[in-house]
């Protein structure tokens, strides 16, 4: 059987994705087989196994990032919420990406056997993003803990456990902001806290993707 001579990323990354999700390890064969591109083919683009676990990673992750960038630079309940939702919003547009992210642990995906180029790359990018979630928690006055919980690691949890089901995922937004607003105790300035206009925009250059 003939192997594709042309193929993308993210038909790559969501096989790999659902395999991961279910099964702790992969092999290059094993992604060979399941996704139809030649082992050359997979070594070519991507270097080695450990190259295309961490690029399948850093994709999904600069994916889910990108989204954060104008809510981040604000201060606000808006923002809050904005921030709290972007998890299942996002998983619903990018489910492919969502999988690996929330459902693979990093630790299985950023090996430390990527290359010196790839691994500089995301510990950049793991740092920069690190220092605007402090910023932002800085600057709305939260508490750090409960705003790490309830704004990240909880909607991605509870998201993690729909992806690839869009009707679900609506379902749950309701459950998120309850558990945004039981997690995080929050100073904010005076404005509305569902209209986004209303909240201090702390970067007219940074666009929401």
């Amino acid at each position: 059987m003939g192997r594709k001579a042309q193929f993308t990323d993210i038909e790559v990354f969501d096989w790999l994705g659902r395999h991961l999700a279910a099964a702790p390890a992969v092999t290059v064969q094993q992604v060979s087989k399941g996704t139809g591109v030649s082992v050359g083919s997979i070594y070519h683009r991507y270097g080695s196994m450990d190259g295309l676990l961490a690029t399948a990673w850093l994709t999904a992750a600069r994916s889910y990032r990108i989204g954060m960038g104008r809510p981040l630079n604000r201060i606000g309940e808006g923002p809050m919420r904005r921030i709290a939702l972007h998890a299942g919003r996002w998983a619903e547009e990018r489910p492919a990406l969502a999988r690996l992210l929330f459902c693979v642990p990093e630790r299985v995906l950023v090996r430390g056997a990527a290359g010196e180029s790839l691994e500089t790359e995301i510990a950049r990018e793991n740092a920069e993003y690190a220092a605007r979630v402090a910023r932002f928690i800085e600057r709305n006055s939260l508490d750090p803990i409960r705003a790490e919980l309830g704004l990240f690691d909880l909607p991605q949890r509870i998201v993690a456990g729909y992806v690839g089901e869009p009707q679900s995922l609506h379902k749950v937004k309701p459950l998120i902001l309850n558990t945004l607003f039981a997690m995080v105790s929050a100073s904010v300035s005076s404005g509305s806290a569902t209209e986004d206009d209303s909240d201090t925009d702390l970067d007219n250059g940074s666009e929401e993707a």
